[in-house]
């Protein structure tokens, strides 16, 4: 709709702003978020020049910091943008790079959606390694959700491949777990709406015993009220005008 690309030039207008005034101000980390930013949103509209010019430009700027777990990050993005003009040679170098920065840090759940990714565009023989060390870190680092998106991805590659048995055995496994974990994430989902319940319904509680308490409180103090004083004059009554007396008197026998 016309309101549709107003909202995208507009938004498109305000990251070229951003931009120019993170780079007139010299705010090199600022600038660099930004242009990845616009790298991912260009990437999500299949501007794959554009997307492709963004991260080459952020990974030489990464580079040049020496921020290695940027320059991972950056690889990978690089890399599917490559993958989907169709450059997989060049795209394989750039996740290669990036595996090599991973296991320098030791970010075995980035590896493991390098190792996919790499298996998903790697000839073969290769594929098939990647995919199975992407199985094997995700279960070392028990990370169910990893584990099931390897055997998505290798249920794919045995399929291309004519395995048909290995391709349906990784997908069972990938539909049970996946299965498995949605329940639990419901399941937990349900415990903390429950929880949340549970407080909110507490608190509802004190707050009707509070005022419990200040209506007896008020209740207590009308009744002392109306035993001390006439309900037509607000002057005390008999009753209390005695007992001040006889307090008086006894008072006055006690000081003579």
């Amino acid at each position: 709709t016309r309101r549709s690309a107003e909202r995208e030039d507009e938004a498109r207008q305000g990251r070229e702003a951003s931009l120019n005034r993170s780079r007139e101000a010299g705010l090199q980390m600022y600038y660099i978020k930004t242009l990845g930013n616009k790298g991912l949103a260009l990437y999500g509209k299949k501007d794959l020049e554009g997307a492709r010019h963004c991260q080459e430009e952020v990974l030489a700027l990464k580079r040049s910091l020496g921020d290695i777990r940027g320059q991972a990050n950056t690889l990978g993005n690089l890399a599917n943008v490559l993958a989907d003009i169709g450059e997989h040679g060049l795209a394989r170098e750039r996740l290669n790079e990036a595996l090599v920065l991973n296991r320098r840090m030791g970010d075995r759940h980035s590896e493991v959606h390098n190792l996919i990714t790499l298996g998903r565009l790697g000839l073969p023989e290769e594929g098939q390694a990647a995919l199975e060390r992407a199985l094997a870190l995700s279960l070392e680092v028990q990370s169910r959700e990893l584990t099931f998106l390897t055997h998505e991805a290798l249920s794919g590659f045995y399929r291309s491949q004519g395995g048909f048995e290995e391709a349906l055995d990784h997908f069972e496994a990938f539909h049970r777990i996946k299965e498995e974990v949605f329940l639990e994430t419901m399941d937990l989902r349900a415990q903390r709406l429950q929880a949340q319940h549970a407080v909110e319904q507490a608190r509802k509680e004190a707050e009707l015993q509070r005022l419990r308490t200040e209506e007896l409180a008020k209740a207590l103090e009308l009744a002392e009220r109306l035993a001390r004083e006439d309900g037509l004059t607000g002057l005390l009554n008999r009753r209390v005008g005695m007992q001040r007396l006889t307090e008086a008197h006894s008072h006055s026998l006690r000081h003579h």
